[in-house]
């Protein structure tokens, strides 16, 4: 199954949200939330604090990946891995890059276990491997972000 197709099934996670969030159109949703959230003055996180929003679109984007190839899953988290190594002292950076390390090799063992680039198999699979997954997923997407914020 493509992820075309998938979009086409009512019941795909991605459809669901596409459905949920996307029906309406930008504008309404973007008037109702001005609406119930009229202030003067515009609050942002304080330095340091970067939107977890970038961290979900990010695992999201990683998700995404795999129904395409299989071949790479963790390419874009592996830079951030390696710059763990020089974070926060000598031990606690090289333990950080350890496990993530063993993330990757978790995740691209499940991606290929799962087959998610295979077109005659679901877009989605079982609710226990589809969690699974996620976590991971969110995951390397922190070490991604890391390696995005540290280049930038």
């Amino acid at each position: 199954m493509s992820l075309v197709d998938g979009l086409k099934s009512p019941h795909t996670p991605l459809r669901r949200f596409l459905d949920r969030g996307l029906s309406t159109g930008a504008k309404p949703l973007r008037d109702s939330y001005r609406a119930q959230h009229r202030t003067q003055h515009v609050l942002l996180p304080t330095p340091g604090v970067g939107p977890e929003g970038g961290t979900i679109g990010t695992a999201i984007d990683q998700r995404l990946r795999p129904a395409f190839t299989a071949a790479a899953p963790v390419d874009a988290s592996r830079v951030g891995i390696e710059l763990t190594g020089g974070i926060g002292g000598r031990g606690a950076g090289l333990r950080m890059r350890t496990i993530g390390n063993e993330l990757a090799g978790r995740l691209t063992e499940t991606v290929h276990r799962l087959d998610l680039d295979n077109r005659e198999l679901p877009i989605d699979r079982g609710q226990d491997e589809e969690e699974d997954l996620a976590r991971m997923l969110i995951a390397a997407a922190w070490y991604q972000v890391l390696a995005v914020r540290r280049s930038a």
